[in-house]
């Protein structure tokens, strides 16, 4: 317990003086944060002012988004328009910017560990004239997980959403991570991006398609913005391990992405999305690498895979955005790993149909009341999707789902509210979910990183079948912005949590103290 404060004090007490002293300066960052509290501020301004905004794309990027909207004193409140600027360099032609990163925070909980963070690093900034920008971050932290969280560490042997630790002391973790990119645009409406970071890709709280759910991974992205369209091209190179052989080491695996959106004038959105995921060894003699039939960036890639005989997975899918009126806007999204009308038809539950769907409402501005944000969401995706013939073909990395973090074969629903005053944000969040684990060793489509030639049965398969679990959370959270150019913030609240089936039962609530910043 000491060392457990002596940790988290000593990075207070540092990161305070550092702040205090330090430059509040902010170089062009050419994207912005995926943190949702500070995007929901950015999009509500955005949403309606222009047809060339797109909601369901993150991180943001700043160059694309309206000219008047794009300024530093439009992503800050008013009364932060004052804030001087100082830099480490900053000529007409370049800038750089070093700014520390904290993240610590201490919890009372019921359960026997009461989780916690120590950590800290370094992010460093650059703009280059109007073409090229460099963003770098190192950080790390010694961290004991709230109960769900460990239980999930302990079983993948990873920190949820950072990837491999670097020791265990106990029941706390030690980890060090590092992200960043080189950002290159050629033109006004062409971006180059390459890097180790998380994307984003959905309107929703979750997204079916593509979200941040996993540890961050390297990649190539290119991004076309013409007129009301933005097209996104990413390669992405991630790690996992082979289900088949689990005492294998980590392994790499790759993946293209594309991503289509289209507003139609400011009220509709509709987009497309499709993806191919292989595994880069073929067997213990064979290594496969980086298939460039898959560097074609308008390719469809489901005639190509049985062109060339492939066992890819392939998913695709899409969604859309609909404005009612000025600020209440309903979304939804589609994935489809596969599908056959005509078993569809049949209504058989065949287990080869695999497809998920998101419905979802947002209100900005509730009430009347400015920067009062509402969000309503439900998400059932049916067993077996995701999945594939080894984890090295699944559309997870890292150990966990790149999509929605429950895998597959659930039903959820959510509700989430933010109200910003001033330099005060106070948000909430409930959200209850059912899924079926696996019961006996039988697969029944919950673990995406199971094979789905494990399925006990052709037909007859439905959504929540195998051991009925129910999870629930709730939280509500204060927060105290102190600086916004570096986001550094305060924060207060309780968490709470539920889980419950036929063989565990259990519940934590705890309440936690931090200061951090979002980079």
């Amino acid at each position: 317990m000491i060392d457990r404060f002596s940790d988290i004090k000593l990075v207070f007490v540092a990161s305070f003086f550092f702040f205090i002293f330090w430059g509040k300066g902010m170089a062009q960052n050419n994207f912005l944060i995926l943190d949702p509290a500070f995007n929901r501020i950015y999009e509500s301004r955005l949403i309606n002012e222009s047809d060339t905004f797109h909601s369901a794309i993150y991180p943001r990027i700043l160059f694309l988004a309206p000219t008047k909207a794009s300024s530093d004193s439009a992503l800050l409140n008013g009364h932060f328009s004052k804030i001087r600027h100082q830099y480490i360099i900053q000529n007409p032609s370049k800038t750089i910017r070093i700014t520390p990163i904290l993240n610590s925070s201490f919890s009372l909980s019921t359960q026997d560990n009461n989780p916690y963070q120590a950590g800290g690093g370094i992010e460093m900034l650059s703009q280059w004239g109007d073409k090229f920008s460099v963003k770098a971050v190192w950080y790390g932290a010694k961290t004991q997980l709230n109960f769900a969280d460990f239980l999930l560490a302990d079983s993948i042997q990873m920190v949820p959403g950072e990837g491999e630790f670097n020791a265990r002391l106990g029941n706390s973790f030690v980890y060090t991570n590092w992200m960043g990119y080189l950002s290159y645009n050629p033109a006004p409406y062409i971006n180059f991006q390459l890097g180790k970071d998380k994307n984003f890709w959905g309107d929703g709280y979750r997204s079916l398609l593509l979200s941040d759910n996993t540890a961050s991974y390297p990649f190539l992205k290119a991004t076309v913005a013409v007129g009301k369209l933005q097209y996104i091209i990413l390669y992405q190179m991630m790690r996992d391990f082979d289900s088949q052989l689990y005492s294998y080491p980590n392994e790499n695996k790759y993946a293209t992405s594309h991503f289509l959106s289209l507003n139609l004038g400011r009220r509709f959105n509709i987009n497309l999305f499709e993806t191919v995921v292989w595994r880069n060894q073929l067997d213990d003699d064979g290594i496969r690498g980086f298939d460039y039939n898959y560097l074609n960036p308008v390719i469809f890639f489901r005639p190509i895979e049985h062109s060339v005989g492939s066992p890819d997975n392939v998913l695709i899918g899409g969604g859309g955005r609909i404005r009612w009126f000025k600020s209440i806007h309903t979304y939804a999204q589609l994935i489809l790993d596969e599908f056959k009308l005509k078993e569809y038809q049949n209504n058989q539950g065949w287990w080869g149909n695999k497809f998920g769907y998101q419905l979802g409402i947002k209100w900005y501005n509730a009430f009347g009341l400015k920067n009062f944000f509402l969000l309503a969401e439900y998400n059932t995706v049916r067993p077996y999707t995701y999945s594939h013939v080894t984890s090295m073909e699944n559309y997870g990395q890292m150990h966990q789902a790149l999509a929605h973090p429950l895998g597959a074969n659930f039903k959820e629903i959510i509700f989430d509210m933010q109200y910003q005053y001033r330099s005060w944000v106070f948000s909430g969040y409930i959200s209850s979910a059912k899924f079926g684990l696996d019961k006996d060793s039988t697969n029944f489509g919950q673990n995406i990183y199971r094979s789905y030639n494990d399925n006990p049965q052709q037909f007859g398969n439905t959504v929540l079948q195998g051991e009925l679990t129910l999870l629930q959370k709730a939280e509500f959270k204060v927060s105290y912005i102190i600086n916004p150019v570096v986001h550094w913030q305060v924060e207060t609240g309780v968490h709470w949590q539920t889980y419950q089936n036929t063989t565990s039962n259990w519940q934590e609530l705890y309440w936690f103290v931090g200061m951090k910043t979002l980079f």
